[in-house]
């Protein structure tokens, strides 16, 4: 296939990014042919340099807009109208530059990773990856209303509030309609996109992101240790109650079970949700680090007993598949896409609330000691099985074959 793409690449950087850079090498691998079009500050134009099927199309004078940034991190409460007119114009100026292209390159079809396609191609069919549905976490400003106020004060929960009416808004949603097929990382987020926001079923397929088994690997037997090390890995937003880990946690320190808790994360907005920290009554037994480098990851999930993933409305969460090919075992919710990947190498827990956590918790630990091997090695099974490079490649490959296919046969809404 020819393929113009544009999206998010990095070798070791975010989960997303990182799986998008394993992709575009296999797709190369297996001898497709690749223009990918981004800003250097982006995605550097040196990135794919030595592959000759490999082309990049500058678009840093498509304008200078702030592409899969939020402003929240920032501690600004939405984008300012500079902001978002540089964003799309961004978009505007990668689709046009696309168009362009394609007058005489005559691509196969477009490929967005990790983003929602910019715009329509007309005449090419248009594939996006996505992180997901939008709205996840402006939901969760909602849901979670109380606990906001609670920990961060009125003022900025109104700012909260004041960027989920912008991110619910049509300006701050996607193109839905830009795309001829969408790719989630669960069924869960399929459905949701077909039930909260129209778009058809027949458009959306799920695929896990892949996972670097030769990276992400057991390696060698942690040592064993008198206390149980539970893992948390994630930004520490709303949805992916950490306040849930840590109540858990503490009503099995109460019953006298000898844990350990390790908190990677940090706080890019209601930074005031951190008080959850200071409160574990157990203060001895918690760590909490704010960012780990990329590489240093596999240590930290081999050192684990369990990750426990707590997350509402999560399309795909990645430490769940990281922590699975270290050969970790997981725990995780019914609302966490990654359960349809986590066959026997993990337990879900039955609702969001601390008991329920807890209960799996404690299901898990038991017999821990005499199940260890055969736990560990469910977990690595499981990634093999479903998040090996190969194939997810295959399977990306069989949806743009099916929008090449479908594109000829069917209208695009």
């Amino acid at each position: 296939m020819k393929i113009a793409a544009s999206g998010l690449l990095a070798a070791q950087s975010g989960s997303v990014a990182s799986a998008g850079f394993q992709l575009m090498q296999e797709l190369l691998a297996r001898g497709h042919e690749v223009d990918f079009f981004s800003r250097p500050c982006f995605v550097p134009g040196d990135i794919f340099a030595s592959q000759s099927s490999f082309r990049y199309v500058d678009c840093d004078t498509a304008g200078p807009g702030y592409v899969g940034t939020t402003l929240w991190g920032a501690g600004r409460l939405a984008r300012s109208a500079v902001d978002i007119a540089d964003r799309h114009a961004y978009m505007r100026g990668v689709t046009q530059r696309i168009l362009t292209e394609q007058a005489a390159r005559n691509y196969d079809v477009v490929l967005f990773l990790g983003q929602w396609a910019y715009g329509p191609v007309p005449g090419v069919p248009v594939v996006s990856w996505v992180q997901g549905p939008p709205g996840t976490d402006v939901r969760s400003v909602l849901r979670h209303r109380a606990a906001i106020k609670a920990r961060c004060g009125t003022s900025e929960y109104a700012r909260l509030r004041a960027y989920s009416l912008y991110r619910s808004s049509p300006l701050g949603q996607p193109s839905f309609t830009a795309s001829d097929m969408v790719i989630c990382g669960s069924k869960d987020s399929c459905r949701t996109l077909a039930d909260t926001y129209g778009v058809r079923m027949e458009r959306l397929r799920s695929l896990p992101y892949p996972v670097d088994l030769a990276q992400f690997c057991p390696g060698m037997r942690p040592v064993a240790t008198a206390s149980y090390r539970l893992l948390w890995v994630g930004r520490v937003v709303p949805r992916k109650r950490l306040d849930l880990f840590l109540d858990a946690s503490r009503k099995l320190c109460d019953a006298g079970w000898n844990l350990s808790l390790d908190v990677i994360g940090g706080f890019p907005f209601a930074r005031g949700l951190s008080s959850v920290l200071s409160e574990f009554p157990y203060p001895e037994r918690l760590n909490y680090v704010a960012h780990r480098e990329r590489e240093q990851l596999p240590d930290v999930y081999r050192r684990a007993t369990v990750l426990i993933q707590p997350s509402e409305e999560e399309n795909f969460g990645s430490s769940v598949s990281e922590a699975l090919a270290c050969g970790t075992p997981v725990i995780v919710g019914p609302g966490n896409g990654t359960r349809d990947y986590v066959d026997a190498g993990g337990i879900m827990f039955d609702k969001y609330s601390s008991s329920s956590v807890a209960h799996a918790l404690q299901m898990l630990l038991a017999g821990y000691d005499q199940r260890e091997g055969d736990l560990r090695a469910d977990a690595r099974a499981a990634a093999e099985r479903h998040f090996a490079l190969d194939h997810v490649a295959d399977g990306l490959e069989s949806v743009l074959a099916e929008a090449i296919e479908r594109a000829t046969s069917q209208p695009r809404h």
